[in-house]
């Protein structure tokens, strides 16, 4: 795993991003920083959900 910086969490389910993956940990790391963030599972259950809210107009550039 990586030893340095910080590592992705996910803001939603709190997997946590190392060497290229996704997975919960076995147990917490309390030496290990975060930046939270989404895993590609909840940042699209997330889009979906932002698709959905109706719209009212849109902005026009003028």
């Amino acid at each position: 795993m990586e030893d340095e910086g910080a590592r992705a969490k996910c803001a939603v389910c709190g997997r946590i991003r190392a060497d290229g993956r996704w997975f919960h940990p076995a147990k917490p790391h309390p030496e290990w920083i975060y930046s939270h963030g989404y895993c590609p599972v909840c940042f699209q259950a997330f889009m979906a959900k932002i698709a959905r809210i109706p719209t009212v107009g849109r902005a026009v550039n003028h």
